[in-house]
């Protein structure tokens, strides 16, 4: 048996069909090129000399229409004279005149230089009367004016038609000597196509001949050569017959299998053998073993070679695909995967019930901010571990957002209460990798997809239902999506657009109630308290519309309008409200705002007011994270209060509170909402004193008849707040 490597003899005429079938390109191009630029140019000479014509004639056939408007003003001033038309439509009419005499040129000169002094003079002279119709309906001398007007556009009219005439014929005779030139050219670059076709076709033929040539030749010492096998190898050094089958996507195994077929039927069991990494083996002892070596080397090398770039390329693009549709932190999927494969799983359920739910951790980023990056990412893949140990066949999980998972399930009816279940408790449940134990919370929402609901339906009631489980305030809740819900998260959104609006136009207005000083009775500062001023429903207390502000986030831009305003008035009143301060209630989430402390100081410079007149109200869930507290710090520093409204209500103590950075406490109006007596007395004594020692104001608030009054100013309390001293007023 003999293989034997032959490489085709044909190459270097390729070379020279290739050349041939450039220059045939080449020479079809210039003949094409020449033949439509000879018939453009015919019809372009024709076409331009037209043009020229007609637009020699433009100026006269413009003062037509200068003519027309001319008269059209004419009627314009009977109507005017008749109380039909303002004067405002004889300026208009005059405009359009103007514009029509602004177009019109002739020979590089404006129609106005042409016209000459006397058509000059005589639109001069409109123009004069027209100015004075403006606040009168009389105008005797107008009609003169338009009339000397039309006379002399009649005379500028013929004046251009007669230039016209002139310029025509002067641009048809230097457009045939133009014409000759291009013709001369057009003739030469055909006929140099011509030449270069004859010439490539000349050299084509020679080239095949050749080619024929040298391709028989290769058949006869193929025949000589008696190979059982040949691997035909290009110039480039590919063995062609192999790789064109593998581009087709055929199996490398495949091929390699029915290579061993063939060499093992000619040169004997076991005898010669082709590896799947392109690899020939040798029995050793064959006789003209020898024979093998060309195509060993030769195949060796480009099969080694090929299969490196084929498997390197395969792990790439399976990479590549793996990144586009996975999470690289979890190694779960992202949102582009999960919604590929959800659209795929609504498409083919084959008889399942589908089960998607969204999955959205509690207080994610304010541990993310308080641990660490790190510590989240950790959180992160503990929780993805979590969800992986369910135990369902067919559930497919992803990693959606920053602290958002999905999950979507195919399973039956009976076991999807079971598979919530597991879902739930993933991902709320308590951990001790950070420290003490950590209780771990998520809000969940799912829903169990009709079979009638495409992928956008069934996201969409999915993330509805995941929203309805976030506003309930609980940590750990999960709703399954129901119309009766969604209509009233719909509502809600309605609400959020309409407050949102009026925030943008002005109807959300600051209203001021007094604080007092429960021992002098002196106005000592006010609370700013929102109102909502509809036009159609009229004023709306904040009791109705902070829910909406809250569920919106719109809460910071509550604040930030209120202050506006309220610092507005302040600059204008600096006299009158001198020593006295004005309350704001704050959001929690504002002080998470990268530059709330700069805005909040930007806006006091502005209206020229000193920081010591503002006092921010928190609540005690500002006080939650450390993070706060800092900027709460920043802010008593520039000399803005602090007071920590409805104290009484919460967790805090007096003991901890003088470590904060509190100035004031607002004591809650259930201390003294039933009278003061026994109990409510000795605790409103005890909260007195120990303010005392820590150095806080105390402000109560509630306050509506004057013998509560007296008697907490006896306890040592110092402001006071209620309808017994004010009720809210507008700031106007």
């Amino acid at each position: 048996m003999v293989i034997k490597p032959v490489q085709t003899p044909s190459g270097r005429e390729l070379f020279k069909l290739r050349k041939g079938q450039i220059g045939l390109g080449l020479a079809m191009l210039g003949l094409v090129l020449g033949l439509i630029y000879w018939s453009f140019d015919s019809y372009q000479t024709h076409d331009r000399t037209r043009e020229t014509i007609l637009a020699e004639e433009s100026d006269s056939s413009a003062l037509v229409f200068v003519q027309r408007e001319a008269f059209g003003l004419v009627v314009e001033l009977e109507e005017f004279q008749l109380g039909q038309r303002s004067a405002q439509d004889l300026l208009m009419a005059r405009s359009t005149l103007a514009q029509r005499l602004n177009v019109i040129t002739s020979t590089g000169q404006s129609s106005y230089e042409v016209a000459g002094p006397e058509f000059r003079k005589a639109l001069e002279a409109l123009d004069a009367e027209l100015s004075k119709v403006q606040g009168q309906r009389q105008a005797p001398n107008l009609a003169v004016a338009t009339e000397e007007f039309l006379s002399q556009t009649r005379q500028l009219s013929e004046k251009f038609q007669a230039l016209s005439r002139t310029n025509a014929q002067s641009a048809i005779a230097d457009r045939a000597l133009i014409d000759f030139w291009q013709g001369t050219i057009s003739l030469m670059a055909l006929s140099l196509g011509l030449i270069l076709f004859l010439w490539v076709i000349r050299d084509l033929s020679r080239g095949f001949q050749r080619g024929f040539e040298e391709l028989e030749q290769r058949d006869r010492d193929l025949a000589a050569a008696r190979a059982d096998f040949v691997a035909i190898q290009s110039l480039d050094s590919k063995i062609s017959a192999w790789n064109q089958r593998l581009e087709k996507g055929e199996s490398l195994a495949h091929i390699v299998q029915e290579i061993n077929e063939d060499i093992q039927e000619i040169a004997g069991p076991k005898e010669v053998t082709l590896s799947e990494v392109g690899e020939l083996s040798f029995r050793d002892g064959v006789s003209g073993a020898a024979d093998y070596a060309d195509v060993r080397v030769l195949l060796q090398s480009r099969l080694t070679e090929l299969i490196a770039q084929i498997q390197k390329q395969a792990k790439a693009d399976l990479e590549l695909r793996w990144e586009q549709n996975h999470d690289s932190l979890t190694g779960l999927l992202n949102r582009r995967g999960l919604t590929a494969e959800l659209s795929a799983k609504v498409a083919h359920r084959n008889g399942h019930e589908l089960l998607v739910a969204d999955i959205d951790l509690d207080g994610f980023t304010a541990f993310n901010s308080s641990m660490g990056p790190a510590a989240g990412d950790a959180l992160l893949k503990e929780v993805a571990e979590r969800l992986k140990s369910i135990e369902c066949k067919k559930i497919l999980l992803g990693r959606i957002s920053s602290d958002e998972f999905g999950v979507v399930a195919l399973t039956d009816a009976d076991s999807m209460p079971k598979l919530v279940s597991d879902i739930f408790s993933a991902v709320n449940f308590q951990t001790s990798s950070f420290g003490p134990s950590l209780q771990v919370t998520s809000c969940i929402g799912w829903h169990r997809a009709g079979k009638e609901e495409d992928i956008s339906e069934v996201a969409a009631k999915t993330g509805a239902a995941l929203k309805s489980a976030k506003l309930r305030g609980n940590p750990g809740s999960a709703e399954q999506f129901s119309d009766e819900r969604h209509s009233h998260l719909l509502t809600s959104y309605l609400e959020q657009v309409e407050f949102r609006e009026a925030l943008i136009s002005g109807q959300i207005v600051p209203y001021l109630q007094p604080i007092v000083s429960l021992e002098t009775r002196e106005v000592k500062g006010y609370e700013v308290l929102a109102r909502w001023n509809d036009p159609e429903r009229g004023l709306i207390p904040a009791a109705e519309f902070i829910p909406i502000a809250t569920q919106g986030g719109l809460l910071d831009e509550l604040f930030e309008t209120m202050l506006e305003q309220v610092c507005q008035y302040w600059s204008k009143n600096q006299a009158d409200q001198y020593g006295k301060t004005f309350s704001v209630n704050l959001d929690p989430k504002s002080l998470q705002i990268r530059d709330f402390k700069d805005r909040v100081l930007r806006t006091l410079k502005r209206y020229s007011i000193a920081p010591e007149a503002l006092v921010l109200e928190i609540t005690e869930q500002s006080l939650m994270l450390e993070e706060n507290i800092t900027h709460l710090e920043q802010l008593r520093d520039r000399g803005i209060s602090i007071a920590l409204d409805d104290f009484g209500t919460g967790y805090s103590s007096l003991s901890r509170l003088s470590s904060l950075p509190v100035d004031i406490l607002k004591l809650d109006r259930s201390f003294i909402v039933d009278g003061i007596s026994g109990n409510s007395e000795a605790m409103l004594q005890s909260i007195a004193e120990m303010a005392r020692q820590s150095r806080l104001k105390v402000t109560v608030e509630g306050i509506e008849d004057e013998p509560t009054a007296r008697k907490l100013a006896e306890m040592g309390f110092d402001f006071g707040q209620g309808y017994l001293f004010g009720k809210p007023a507008a700031i106007s």
